[in-house]
């Protein structure tokens, strides 16, 4: 009896590894997949300045956790100049907040072999998400292995790359900041909203909802979960902030929503941890 059920459980958990992995081929083709789409389309894509001309399929929504209702739209976009002027392209991704108003012009890619037109923002945000789906495919297929390795051997290493992950993700984070304040565009901007977001675990979180009030850009609105320390008695005040075309961002500059930057925290987290994981691994080796 005991035989059968350790032989019921081993069955068990043999499905389980499998389906696990299974999972993970299938993310691990998603993402790859989504990257080489990517690829096909920037290696045939020209630069253009592309313009807002239309929301299509405008509909009211009604989130399902709040009861709050949302007014969703998808973009229509023109090339406005050079020797592609006039075409069009109604964007497949749905916007919540007026992140395109009509009439805004955005650099943008157009691929006439397929005719998209992409504006570089929704191009820079499709990188990670192809990067996240291929991560979690190789996390699947490694995860059902890691009980068969010996702990004192990858403890150490473990928490090395952790550490050095976060030094890296730092620095790239660094140069972004300087990439995107050498293309700001110094602008006002209002806090309008602060919406609530939930996790996996559904736990509330607060995104504040910045608008665009001045400049060519006048009536964008962006999310920013860098804002420090904006609270529902902020909703209203108008601050000095950069916006850039390139991500769609606006950055609250000075003033006490300023955003407050993360790189050093996640240099000095990730020097802290690769420093734990090489004591870790010398204490072990000896």
């Amino acid at each position: 009896m005991q035989a059968d059920m350790l032989e019921l459980i081993d069955m068990i958990f043999d499905g389980a590894e499998a389906f696990i992995g299974f999972i993970g081929i299938v993310l691990l083709l998603i993402g790859i997949g989504a990257a080489l789409c990517q690829l096909r389309f920037v290696f045939g894509a020209v630069q253009v300045r592309a313009a807002v001309v239309a929301h299509s399929d405008k509909r009211i929504a009604k989130d399902g956790r709040t009861g709050k209702e949302r007014s969703l739209y998808k973009a229509v976009f023109e090339v406005c100049e050079g020797r592609y002027q006039g075409a069009r392209y109604t964007s497949l991704q749905v916007h919540e907040w007026n992140t395109y108003p009509i009439g805004t012009i955005w650099p943008a890619r157009y691929n006439p072999v397929i005719g998209p037109i992409h504006t570089e923002q929704a191009i820079s945000s499709r990188p990670g998400l192809s990067f996240s789906l291929t991560a979690a495919g190789v996390f699947m297929l490694v995860l059902p292995n890691v009980p068969r390795l010996d702990g004192e051997v990858v403890l150490g290493p473990t928490v090395v790359l952790i550490g050095l992950g976060l030094i890296v993700s730092g620095l790239v984070k660094h140069h972004l900041n300087n990439v995107r304040q050498r293309r700001g565009l110094s602008v006002t901007a209002e806090l309008i909203a602060i919406d609530i977001e939930y996790d996996t675990e559904r736990h509330d979180v607060e995104v504040p909802i910045l608008r665009v009030v001045s400049g060519h850009y006048s009536g964008v609105e962006t999310a920013d979960v860098e804002v420090a320390d904006a609270d529902e008695c902020h909703i209203g005040e108008s601050m000095p902030a950069t916006f850039d075309p390139y991500t769609g961002r606006a950055t609250v500059t000075e003033g006490h929503l300023a955003t407050a930057s993360a790189v050093k925290s996640l240099v000095i987290i990730g020097l802290a941890l690769s420093f734990v994981g090489l004591a870790i691994q010398i204490v072990f080796s000896t």
